[in-house]
């Protein structure tokens, strides 16, 4: 590192060094948070949120310890409401990231199979079925499946090609990260001088 090799005085370049693998933790941290959150609908396992409820805490720690900003809207998202949106969706990687507006769009279109109804109870009654099963994630789990299995073509395997290496060296990276998290027994710094880290 470049402001290592400045820095003279030992005890800066511990303290260099430390800020450096917080800023290295927390970012590995975050992948794994991302990689978690983009599970697809339906696919999300109970001992998957779990990790994710534990990553996130750690996350947030991290994100304290390094006196970050937290009055930010992706940050309380990430903190309040993610582990809930992704519990009463099981899973939210299906959603793209305009999916407000792809539900207006979609509420239009039941308006327009619904349109020549006259009784508005059954219309709506219609409506809200439909947005149901639509919305389920076993269902939609369900229809992939389908889909997989009537494919007329057999999707031959192919030897492990370089994107398939760096996903599992990514994914190796992001556990490795995490055990060492379950490990570290850190709190929020009590104040602006770093302090080491303590494994116990």
């Amino acid at each position: 590192m470049k402001i290592k090799s400045i820095i003279t005085n030992e005890e800066q370049k511990k303290e260099v060094e430390d800020y450096t693998m917080r800023f290295i933790e927390i970012c590995t941290l975050f992948d794994s948070l991302f990689s978690l959150s983009r599970t697809s609908t339906g696919k999300m396992t109970s001992e998957m949120i779990d990790k994710l409820e534990i990553v996130i805490e750690k996350t947030m720690l991290c994100w304290r310890n390094l006196r970050l900003l937290t009055l930010m809207p992706k940050i309380h998202g990430i903190e309040d409401h993610l582990l809930d949106q992704i519990k009463k969706y099981n899973g939210i990687g299906c959603f793209i990231e305009d999916f407000i507006e792809q539900a207006h769009q979609f509420g239009m279109l039941d308006e327009k199979r619904t349109a020549n109804m006259r009784d508005r109870t059954k219309a709506s009654f219609s409506s809200s079925k439909n947005e149901t099963i639509s919305n389920n994630g076993e269902v939609k789990l369900k229809i992939e499946q389908v889909r997989m299995e009537t494919r007329r073509k057999q999707i031959k395997r192919k030897p492990m090609d370089e994107k398939t290496k760096k996903k599992i060296k990514r994914q190796t990276i992001r556990d490795e990260c995490f055990e060492q998290c379950m490990n570290n027994n850190a709190s929020k710094i009590a104040d602006y001088n770093l302090l080491p880290r303590v494994n116990k």
